[in-house]
């Protein structure tokens, strides 16, 4: 076996390894999941886990990254490469985020949000972590605003960076409620009032 074809393995094997990890993590919990029902899930043994992660710890803020890279290609490509109006963009968006969610069942929200929630509070790696992909996901709301501003869509006076921040907080507090009384209530609250109100 050639060192390219080894090297292209070790990276599917990783991948797949990084996919069942954070699906877990999603259902269950990080502080739930071990590494066992990780390896299991995806097929291979527990002694290949640890040769690409160091730690359970480690292997958390490596599906963080993979999640940001998914995410950060997701909404750029919604809210920077289309050619609707701005404040369509955004609306459209969570919306999209609304109808995702409620197919899920109401029940796992975001992964980020999932995660700050268990460790924000108590393992500070974590917490620079999500709040470096939060900050990140707040720049392209931030950017699509201004946007939105220049075309007049919004008043002038509003700080964009503000907005996508109070933007951000609002729809997670409504993601946790929403799994809390099991319906989209907060999540159509969170849209009327941002986009019918606020920015209306």
């Amino acid at each position: 076996m050639t060192s390219r074809l080894k090297g292209t393995l070790r990276g599917l094997k990783r991948s797949e390894i990084l996919e069942c990890g954070s699906y877990l993590f999603y259902q269950q919990g990080f502080s739930r999941t071990g590494v066992s029902e990780i390896t299991d899930a995806a097929g291979v043994p527990k002694g290949s886990f640890y040769n690409y992660f160091d730690s359970k710890a480690d292997f958390g803020i490596e599906c963080l990254r993979d999640y940001e890279e998914h995410w950060t290609r997701e909404l750029e490509t919604a809210l920077c490469e289309s050619g609707e109006a701005p404040l369509k963009r955004i609306r459209d968006w969570y919306r999209r985020s609304i109808q995702e969610v409620v197919a899920k069942g109401y029940g796992r929200g975001c992964f980020a949000g999932n995660l700050a929630q268990e460790l924000g509070d108590s393992d500070p790696r974590f917490r620079v972590e999500l709040s470096r992909i939060f900050k990140r996901f707040e720049e392209t709301i931030a950017q699509c605003l201004g946007e939105a501003q220049e075309a007049g869509e919004i008043s002038a006076d509003l700080d964009p960076h503000e907005l996508a921040e109070f933007m951000m907080n609002a729809w997670q507090g409504a993601l946790v409620r929403m799994k809390t009384d099991g319906t989209a209530e907060p999540l159509e609250v969170f849209d009327r009032i941002v986009f019918e109100q606020l920015l209306g």
